[in-house]
């Protein structure tokens, strides 16, 4: 994906890293769409324990499955 700094917000999408940016939102609706261009119906996001439910990435996720037909699921990890 090139090269990233230190603070950058980092997109994985089938194990490589697809996405580098400095916004968390654009980063996420990034992966998203990548995720989701052949098709899908439901986006698990796995947040970690200092990610809180109002995140921007929750509220992406959220806002980019209500204009298309999939559900999202937000589960913490709780890892450190």
């Amino acid at each position: 994906a090139g090269r990233c700094s230190v603070g950058d917000v980092l997109g994985v999408v089938d194990g490589d890293f697809a996405v580098i940016g400095s916004d968390l939102t654009e980063v996420a609706a990034d992966v998203l769409s990548r995720l989701l261009s052949g098709g899908g119906e439901l986006v698990t996001l796995v947040t970690g324990q200092d990610c809180p439910p109002s995140s921007t990435t929750t509220s992406t996720s959220r806002r980019w499955s209500s204009t298309r037909a999939v559900r999202t699921s937000v589960r913490s990890a709780g890892q450190s």
